[in-house]
């Protein structure tokens, strides 16, 4: 697993964001809607913190 971290570290940040981007529509696209209503709280807490 440390492994796997130091090489995320080191890595670009386009291929980062590439990366959080495909595993979020993989998630979404297994998880469904039960996913979506178990994270939703999390994408609030994220909108609130960026108005504030």
């Amino acid at each position: 697993m440390t492994r796997i971290w130091k090489a995320y570290a080191q890595a670009s940040l386009i291929l980062r964001v590439t990366v959080a981007l495909v595993l979020g529509v993989v998630v979404g696209l297994v998880g469904g809607e039960t996913v979506a209503a178990w994270l939703a709280p999390l994408g609030d807490l994220l909108l609130r913190l960026l108005t504030f």
